[in-house]
């Protein structure tokens, strides 16, 4: 405790013992009223701060509310009745509501419609079932009632806010000084950041709470008229000089003029008409349709001067069968210029409430003023917990300022610590003044986001394979179609396909094509995989929906050489080699390649394997070998340039290049078999990256690359095979599928890729980042067997344009213990394509098809590092992916192309804990993680409209929810056990179809997806081995994937549906290590014991593998 602090103690002392008697009971109420009401302030204030921007974001997330302001007419009620029921026949609109700017929301029972405003044209529809609301509605739900019944939270929420108006006053006048010293009024105007965190903690309770006690009173006070009639009348008794507030009446059409002078729609055209003649400038408005069933329904219509603007709205209700004027409230009857005082105060209640009285400005103090009210019972509770000598129970920091501190705190850039932790990477334990320095990997985990981080230091020499080892991390799912070379996807908390980015440092690995993917990367080249399960830092610059996969290489070390080759079943070999080279003046060489090959030649038996007899009957048992199934690949990666100056980190030329050659053995299951397809891809890249970090604050990393790619399917055969090698028929090429022909097709892409980051540091606790990304993709195709033109895919170029930024903001509190980011991001594509309309085998018509959108995403990490081995995280991400080059144009073989998909949407949260703990030589943690996704128009491999191909679509609505655990063991160094299990929940959410028909799927779980993986692993190592040097190191581990259904669920039978079994595989390896580890000789064994396995429904994988590594590797630093 400072001086300073102890004698503001003494002060205080001295005050108490002289306070007056309304001084003390004062402090009392203030006090226990406080503690009474602090969760209901809490929730009211944290659900209304975010509340304010509700419009705002929903426009920024929902494509289909925006619309152009145009002069003019806009359609009349007619029209828009017209068109819902077209939607929706049988069912009648309630509600018509349009701001300038917007869509015209049309409400039609459970549906929302959203129509252009001027052409009527449908952009989008939402449903929600009785008692089922969206993310605002729900949080308006939590604002007016605690989420608790109504007739139990109304009360609750309206007289918890009359509290916290005493609260307030109570508050000002315990803040008063007794005198004002000029320490009492440094006290009582500053916030002393540098006192320790009791003491900040007051100021934060004191100083904030005197800024905004105005702007916190005026939107309780216009809380509490909302909710407490006799408080309402009683203000506006005050406000009139004693006069009564009017009473809304009831208002009823003349049943007996029905039918008389006008029809339903010409009653509400004529209404419209007149109050667009009379208001011919407002900016928007509201109109309640009459239920046509109920003849002394009445018409009412607002309409508002501008967007978001209420006070002066303009309301009339009209008899609907005669279309005389009634009137129903004497506040809202004239106009706000002829109102009185009383009735525009009353008016403006609403606009006062949420800030809109002042536009923009007055929301943005709303909401800040209501996230430090929200802050206020957290700030509040601590200063009475601490003075009762409850802090000291709970250590420096409690658990209740962590809320505080994700309620008000900032944030910053994703990379959080990376640049500036290199120069103060240690951890101080101030009981034991001990320093312990963390490792790069380390401090990627203690990152805000959801983050796990492997290693690959601690597993050298032994025979990796990138998506192997990424399988066995909790969350993750990677699903193979066969052996080495094979097509994969991943899922990341149920979130697949290209939801799934994958980053070389930083860089978008998808321009790179197969043979530069990450299942061909070298290995050896690698320092760590980081992979984000959910939000993602904004320096990977892209539209990660689902998470990101990012490969970091080596930076760490002096000149190294580092090279490997192993050989295993099936005829396959493996070859690795990096290094790096440097010399004292800056001048640096990098080289990174690999080669992979294989025949594949495994067995594969079971269900289409069969082949028949001479008498045409199947032969049930047998087991074949994959004959058209080998793999070659070869990729390099070279840079030169620059390390290591003042100017600049890294300047480096880059070039990447690859070949790769590979038969087609299989379609989309094993019923198809090929004999002769073949695919070959080469790449061509140079690029260029400049980096300098923490100058002066200032670090920026600029990258880009142009790459040409082309590869070539080749389909000449004309035999048909099965699986015994036999020629069963004659064909005209394999595949079918598109060009149902001979084909020699070849595509062609280019590429242009640039990335930017940019950060700075405001001080030690502040830091601000920005990224942009550009990636340009044209792609041609041309097929010199083709006997049609319309066969070739891409014989029109067709390109897509997609841009990715965003900015980011990071505070850190508390010696580092608590960080906050905050981010925003910006995506958008441009893809220009072309549309076949195919006809029995004809060209009918080619298409240009011209399709673009954007979209803006926005999230919040945190992170508080409760002691030394205990971190708490919580992450929230709204966002939006744009469909990638694949999914929109196609691959030119099975895949079709999809100029109408929709952008993937969705909003994540992701929360988590570790501990770690250390008992003398052993040492155990645990990481838990929760999660929830609500994805709109998720992008998912459907079937195409031509034989054996696909097409990619949208399915509506799907929720994801589930956790994954890890947990760890180690004795020594002896001994070391690992174990993960996810469980994952799925499910379609789309209530109704396209059509408005009742989807016979909802709620089902998501089809050929998994929900139950595990993974085990036990490592026992022994240190000078056979007498010697050298290190002997053994494991054993099994992998677990419950079964799943290739389709729906709850469609057909079960016992007869199409399922893709249950995985439970065992793995072992040992490896000897020699001269300091640096030559490494390893023996492993995958699926020891045979089993048959499916990742794919009917597409099996390698059973038993067994393979011999070597690797050597020379570091000089």
């Amino acid at each position: 405790m400072t001086s300073s602090d102890i004698d503001l103690l003494k002060e205080k002392t001295s005050r108490r013992r002289g306070k007056s008697l309304l001084r003390r009971v004062n402090e009392w109420l203030h006090l226990w009223l406080g503690l009474a009401s602090g969760i209901i302030v809490f929730v009211v204030c944290l659900t209304g701060a975010i509340w304010v921007f509700n419009e705002e974001i929903t426009w920024l997330l929902e494509p289909a509310i925006r619309a152009e302001t145009r002069d003019e007419p806009v359609l009349k009620p007619s029209q828009i009745l017209a068109i819902a029921d077209s939607a929706f026949p049988g069912k009648q609109a309630s509600y018509a509501y349009h701001q300038q700017g917007t869509a015209i929301r049309v409400g039609v029972g459970e549906h929302m419609l959203f129509l252009d405003p001027y052409t009527g044209r449908v952009q989008g529809m939402d449903s929600h079932e009785k008692g089922e609301t969206g993310f605002f509605e729900w949080l308006l739900l939590g604002h007016r009632y605690l989420w608790l019944p109504q007739e139990i939270g109304r009360p609750v929420v309206n007289y918890g806010t009359l509290v916290f108006v005493v609260l307030l006053v109570t508050g000002l006048i315990w803040w008063y000084p007794a005198k004002w010293t000029k320490g009492a009024r440094k006290r009582s105007f500053n916030i002393k950041w540098k006192a320790g965190w009791k003491r900040l903690n007051v100021d934060l309770h004191n100083v904030l709470g005197f800024y905004t006690f105005l702007v916190l009173l005026v939107l309780a006070v216009t809380g509490v008229v909302f909710g407490l009639a006799w408080f309402g009348k009683g203000l506006y008794r005050l406000t009139s000089g004693g006069q009564e507030e009017p009473e809304w009446k009831r208002v009823t059409s003349d049943t007996t003029q029905h039918g008389k002078f006008y029809t339903y729609n010409e009653a509400l055209d004529q209404v419209w008409a007149g109050m667009i003649a009379k208001y011919p400038s407002k900016g928007g408005f509201y109109y309640s349709f009459p239920d046509s069933t109920q003849a002394h329904s009445t018409i009412s219509m607002r309409t508002y001067p501008a967007a978001g603007r209420f006070y002066d709205v303009t309301r009339h209700t009209y008899d609907r069968h005669t279309l005389r004027r009634l009137k129903f409230y004497e506040v809202f009857d004239k106009s706000f210029e002829a109102s009185s005082a009383a009735a525009k105060i009353r008016r403006m209640n609403y606009d006062m409430h949420i800030g809109t009285i002042l536009g923009l400005p007055g929301k943005i103090l709303a909401f800040i003023a209501s996230l430090i009210g929200a802050s206020l019972p957290v700030t509040g509770f601590l200063v009475w917990w601490n003075r009762r000598g409850f802090g000291k129970k709970i250590g420096r920091y409690g658990a209740a300022a962590i809320v505080f501190s994700l309620c008000c705190g900032g944030q910053a850039s994703a990379q959080q610590k990376r640049g500036d932790a290199a120069a103060d990477t240690s951890a101080r334990d101030l009981r034991e003044l001990t320093v312990t320095g963390k490792t790069e990997a380390t401090q990627v985990k203690e990152l805000v986001f959801a983050v796990d981080v492997l290693d690959l230091k601690a597993m050298a020499g032994r025979n990796l394979e990138i998506n192997r080892l990424l399988d066995a991390m909790p969350g993750v799912r990677v699903r193979e179609t066969g052996g080495m070379g094979s097509e994969f996807s991943y899922a990341i908390h149920g979130l697949s396909g290209k939801s799934v980015r994958f980053f070389v440092d930083g860089v978008p690995m998808e321009a790179y094509g197969t043979g530069y993917s990450i299942q061909n990367f070298p290995v050896n080249s690698l320092e760590r995989i980081e992979v984000y399960k959910g939000v993602t830092p904004i320096e990977l610059s892209g539209d990660a929906l689902g998470g990101s996969v990012n490969l970091v290489t080596r930076k760490d070390l002096g000149n190294y050489l580092d090279v490997s080759y192993s050989i295993g079943s099936f005829q396959t070999h493996k070859a690795e080699l990096s290094g790096k080279w440097r010399q004292q003046n800056g001048l640096t060489l990098q080289l990174g390649s690999s080669y992979r090959f294989s025949e594949n030649n495994y067995k594969v038996w079971g269900p289409t394997v069969e082949v028949a007899d001479e008498f045409g009957k199947p032969v049930a048992g047998r087991k074949y070998r994959r004959f058209n199934d080998d793999f070659r690949a070869f990729n390099i990666k070279a840079e030169v340039g620059i390390t290591g100056k003042p100017w600049a980190d890294a300047l480096m030329l880059g070039l990447i290049g690859s070949d790769m050659d590979k038969g087609v053995q299989t379609g989309r299951t094993m019923a198809f078999v090929y004999g002769g397809v073949r695919y070959d891809e080469k790449l061509l890249a140079p690029s260029i990256r400049y980096s300098k970090k923490n100058a002066n604050g200032l670090s920026v990393d600029i990258y880009g690359v142009l790459n040409r790619m082309q590869a070539q399917t080749t389909d000449t055969s004309s035999r048909k095979y099965n699986w015994a090698q036999a020629v069963i028929g004659q064909v005209a090429g394999e595949l079918n599928g598109i060009r149902a022909q001979k084909s020699a097709y070849r595509f062609r892409d280019r590429n242009a890729m640039v990335i930017a980051n940019a950060s700075y540091a405001l001080g030690a606790h502040h830091k601000i980042a920005a990224s942009y990304s550009l990636n340009s993709t044209r792609r041609t195709g041309n097929d010199p067997l083709a006997t049609a033109e319309w066969t070739i895919p891409f014989r029109e170029p067709q390109e897509l344009s997609k841009y990715a930024a965003a900015l980011s903001y990071q505070t850190v509190f508390w010696d580092d213990k608590l960080t906050n980011v905050l981010f925003v991001k910006n995506f958008g594509y441009s893809a220009r394509t072309n549309v076949y309309n195919y006809n029995g085998g004809q060209q009918k018509e080619l298409i240009p098809y011209l399709s673009e959108s954007s979209q803006w995403g926005a999230g919040v990490g945190s992170k508080y590092q409760v002691n030394a081995g205990t971190l708490v995280k919580l992450s929230f991400e709204s966002t939006s992916r744009m469909p990638d080059g694949v999914e929109l144009l196609g691959n030119g073989n099975t895949i079709l192309n999809a100029p109408g998909l929709k952008p993937e949407r969705s909003s994540n949260v992701n929360t988590g804990i570790s501990q770690s703990f250390r008992n003398g030589d052993t040492r155990w943690g645990y990481e838990l993680g929760l999660f929830y996704r609500n994805t709109r128009d998720l992008i998912w491999l459907g079937e195409g409209d031509l034989y054996g191909t696909a097409r990619y679509e949208n399915i509506d609505k799907l929720r994801s929810a589930g956790a994954d655990l890890a947990v760890r063991y180690a004795r020594r160094k002896w001994l070391e056990i690992n174990a993960a299990v996810t469980y994952q929940d799925v499910r379609n959410r789309q209530r109704y179809t396209a059509s408005g028909a009742k989807n016979i799927v909802y709620n089902d779980r998501m089809k050929n997806l998994p929900s139950l993986m595990a993974n085990g692993e036990v490592r026992f190592r022994y240190a000078s081995a056979f007498g010697g040097s050298g290190d002997l190191s053994f494991y054993v581990g099994t992998d677990y994937v419950q079964g799943f259904f290739l389709s729906w669920p709850s469609l057909g039978d079960r016992s007869t549906k199409k399922r893709i079994p249950t995985q439970f595989l065992q793995n072992t390896g040992i490896t000897y290590s020699l001269m300091q580890n640096s030559l490494n000789v390893s023996l492993e064994c995958r699926n020891l014991f045979d089993r048959q396995v499916y990742d794919n429904y009917l597409l099996q994988k390698p059973g038993r593998f067994i393979s011999l590594n070597i690797r050597y590797f020379l570091f000089n630093p």
